[in-house]
């Protein structure tokens, strides 16, 4: 024996995320353990103890053995990868399970190869002896298993094998909404079923299965939501069930039943019909059957499509199926669901063999499945012959007396869109039997007809539903049964579908007007139309659920109220009109609910108005209005040029929202005086000139020199705003604005002239006003003559004012001068030319307000001669 087979160490670590396996070097000595077991099964690989919480990007690798100890959960959003030829083990067999609450992807699909195992702590064939307890072999139900949880997506196990699991009834892998994939797998000695599904998401079982020497019959899967379970795809399209020798039913909700009729009869050498019936196809997209039947009484002559399957892809074998087992193999697929409504999912023709005597032969179903709809066997179905299936009775002669019964037409009346419910007798009411036998139908169930769907009862009751939408005529057929013998012949009934108005259509829109113009509405703008009536019924009207919150609505003039209709005559006449209010606008600026109408009316419950109120909402686009200036007056004194600023021109716009920005005045005429300039250059009538050169003070006016007047001159602008002109828009004042200028008069310095005057030897001069040459010629008027300033004084002779000397700077009064009392005496016995001189300045009597001047700026020359004696 070697020291392998001697002695076995145990060692467990936690699992770890993917990535590179680390191995801690120990800083220090430590004791060595060694444990002598008895001989075992050595280890295959690493052991990990698996935690309770399992962490997102998990790996367990190829080799490798996983410990379950106790309950391990795979958490929301976190996702395991279990490599192929790795080993999941419980440890603790009573609590151990895999609860999966996010994404489990076992094994890689589509490799082949050992597989992936989940199974007992107690199984030594997997892994080798984990729990160090001797060689042993798990037991049905050593632990729980994988359970999918509803919040778990993704999950895929492909070649895996689970063993031992089960654990308290649970199935060895349950699946409760994960959207589980299990592929290419089996399932071994599991105390309950191997696959539980219970889950609203698609469950996909393809070549899957179950084995156990304990159980050999344990079912694949013994519960399903079959609503949702997608299988493998073989054959034309075919997806398939396995065959399963218990119920198949739902988890939750109805199941729909299959069976054969118990009353089917004939005689020998007669044709009997004998229908696989389903009381609810809904969903209904393939068919899998096998039915028995004792070869040596019936032949089988035809098999076909049923009422609920009619178009579907038939398969059987062969055709006609004559095989000496008596039995008929079945594959039936749909190219689009089946809508609930029960009737027969295939019929089948046998004939009543010309040997076969009295009795009961029994038909009985082994095997059926749905991919989309659960079935239910009714009774279960059984490997052998079972009576209780179905059966055909064998009456080995027909009583001579018996006369068949004779079927009559019937015509029925319904509404379009309206189920049609006839009570018993219903079609049997008019029909007749010499026998004075009660009579049935021979179908009783539900059938697709031309143009609906009837279901028609033994007791002559039927119920009848035409297709949406259709009108017209609709037909079915049945013979009359007197118990013993078919009516010989077919009757017909012949339902009148009556035209029913259904409610038109109309559509949500929307429209567009510019700011301050009315939107004429037109009949495309409530997007009519009639789908459910053939032909289409005719646009009639509009009706105005709900008035708009802003504007006005108006019907040739009149504003409309809430229910009221326009006729689309008015609407074509261009009568339907929506007005914004004055300079509103927006995006979605108001919006109302209207309902359309056609002209099919109102007869037999017909609707004739859209039940639904559509929107059509308004956009009305923003467009620029002009701008308003102000009159205005504005002074400056004379020779004063006056510089204009913007509030100058009294720029508002009082119709926008929000208001536009001055941009530019427009010089709409000139003044007739003065000059207007802009940097110095004359404006032109029609020029723009910018806010820009307002604000740089460059529009100037300069009156003509010396002029002044209220008013002295005036002109006309019109203001612009920056809003543009599009979509007819207007950023020009329409109506242009005066602006006057008043000059107000400033006093102009008047002119005195130089001169020389002449007097005698001792003989004083007396001065008049004239000796100054007094004028003011910049003045309009010309002031008067107020006074003269002496300037400076003579050097020789005497300068007196009534009789007193005059000091420089001194102003003498014009009154004065006229008075004489103004004088220049020579000094005695001198004379000369020139004998003196003196300056003066001569005043107007214009004041010196608004910086006037009223004293002649420049000092002029008086010269005095005096003539000797």
């Amino acid at each position: 024996m070697s020291l392998a087979e001697l002695f076995y160490f145990k060692c467990f670590r936690q699992a770890q995320a993917s990535g590179p396996r680390r191995r801690r070097i120990s800083p220090r000595p430590r004791k060595l353990l060694f444990e002598a077991l008895e001989p075992r099964l050595l280890l295959s690989g690493d052991v990990h103890l698996v935690p309770a919480i399992i962490p997102d990007g998990t790996v367990w690798k190829t080799g490798d053995i996983q410990l379950l100890d106790g309950e391990a959960r795979v958490p929301q959003k976190a996702t395991l990868t279990v490599e192929p030829e790795a080993i999941v083990k419980g440890r603790t067999f009573s609590t151990d399970a895999l609860i999966v609450e996010g994404t489990v992807h076992a094994g890689t699909p589509g490799q082949p190869g050992p597989p992936t195992v989940f199974t007992s702590g107690r199984d030594d064939s997997a892994g080798g002896d984990t729990n160090n307890d001797g060689l042993t072999t798990g037991a049905n139900g050593d632990w729980g298993g994988l359970e999918f949880t509803s919040t778990s997506s993704g999950n895929f196990l492909d070649n895996v094998e689970v063993r031992f699991a089960g654990r308290g009834g649970t199935a060895a892998v349950g699946d409760d909404g994960g959207a589980l994939a299990l592929t290419n797998s089996v399932i071994r000695n599991s105390s309950t079923a191997g696959v539980r599904i219970q889950t609203s998401d698609p469950t996909l079982i393809s070549n899957a299965g179950e084995t156990g020497a304990s159980e050999p019959t344990l079912p694949v899967i013994s519960s399903l939501d079959s609503a949702r379970i997608l299988q493998e795809v073989v054959g034309i399209d075919r997806p398939e069930i396995p065959p399963l020798p218990g119920a198949l039913t739902l988890m939750t909700g109805a199941d729909p039943f299959v069976n054969l009729p118990t009353t089917l009869s004939g005689t020998p050498g007669s044709t009997v019909t004998a229908p696989v019936m389903i009381d609810n196809a809904a969903g209904l997209e393939s068919v899998d059957l096998q039915l028995n039947y004792d070869a040596t009484v019936l032949e089988v002559l035809a098999v076909r499509t049923g009422s609920v399957t009619p178009g579907g892809t038939l398969i059987t074998n062969p055709t006609p199926v004559t095989n000496a087992a008596g039995t008929i193999t079945v594959g039936l697929a749909l190219t689009t669901p089946r809508p609930a409504g029960g009737g027969s999912l295939i019929e089948i023709d046998y004939r009543i063999r010309p040997t076969a005597t009295s009795g009961t032969t029994a038909l009985n179903l082994t095997s059926v499945s749905l991919n989309k709809g659960g079935l239910v066997l009714t009774p279960a179905p059984n490997p052998g012959a079972d009576a209780t299936d179905g059966r055909i009775t064998i009456v080995s002669s027909a009583p001579s007396a018996n006369t068949a019964p004779v079927a009559v037409d019937d015509v029925y009346v319904t509404d379009e869109d309206k189920t049609l419910t006839i009570g018993a007798p219903g079609v049997l009411l008019n029909d007749t039997d010499a026998d004075g036998d009660t009579l049935m139908t021979t179908k009783r169930v539900s059938e697709r007809t031309t143009h609906g769907v009837v279901t028609l009862n033994a007791d002559g009751s039927f119920i009848y539903t035409p297709d949406q939408d259709f009108n017209g005529t609709d037909t079915f057929k049945y013979r009359a049964n007197d118990g013993k013998v078919d009516s010989l012949n077919e009757a017909t009934v012949t339902i009148a579908v009556r035209s029913v108005n259904d409610a038109p259509v109309g559509t949500a829109t929307t429209v567009t007007t510019l700011e301050d113009t009315p939107y004429t509405f037109a009949r495309a703008d409530f997007g009519f139309t009639d789908p459910h009536d053939t032909p289409p019924n005719a646009f009639q009207a509009v009706k105005i659920a709900t008035l708009p919150g802003a504007g006005t609505l108006r019907d040739n003039g009149t504003a409309v109220a809430a229910g009221q209709f326009v006729s689309v005559a008015d609407i074509t006449a261009g009568q339907f009109v929506f007005t914004p209010a004055v300079d509103a606008n927006g995006l979605a600026y108001t919006s109302f609910t209207f309902q359309v109408q056609d002209n099919g009316g109102t007869a037999n419950g017909g609707v004739d108005v859209d039940p639904t109120p559509r929107q059509l909402t308004v956009n009305v686009t923003a467009v620029n209005d002009a701008p308003v200036g102000t009159p205005k007056t504005v002074t400056t004194f004379e020779d004063t040029p006056y510089t204009f600023a913007r509030a100058d021109f009294g720029f508002s716009d009082p119709h926008d929202t929000p208001a536009n920005g001055f941009q530019a005045v427009k010089v709409a005429t000139l003044p007739g005086t003065g000059t207007l300039s802009v940097l110095g250059a004359a404006v032109v009538a029609g020029q723009f000139v910018s806010v820009g050169d307002l604000d740089a003070g460059r529009l100037v006016f300069a009156p003509a020199a010396d002029a002044n007047g209220t008013p002295y001159a005036s002109f006309t602008f019109q203001v612009q705003d920056n809003g543009g002109t599009a979509n007819g828009g207007v950023d020009l004042d329409p109506t242009p604005r005066a602006l006057t200028v008043n000059v107000t008069p400033v006093n102009d310095a008047p002119v005195g002239t130089a001169t020389t005057v002449t007097t005698l030897e001792d003989t004083p001069y007396t001065f008049a006003r004239a000796d100054f040459g007094f004028t003011d010629p910049h003045d309009s008027p010309a002031n008067g003559f107020q006074a003269v300033r002496i300037t400076t004084l003579p050097v020789a002779g005497a300068l007196s004012d009534n009789g007193t000397a005059v000091t420089a700077g001194q102003f003498v009064s014009v009154g004065d001068i006229d008075a004489g009392r103004l004088k220049f005496t020579p000094a005695a016995d001198a004379n000369g030319t020139p004998y003196a001189n003196l300056t003066f300045q001569v005043q107007d009597d214009g004041g010196t307000a608004n910086e006037g001047v009223d004293l002649d700026p420049t000092p002029r020359l008086l010269t005095v001669n005096v003539t000797a004696v």
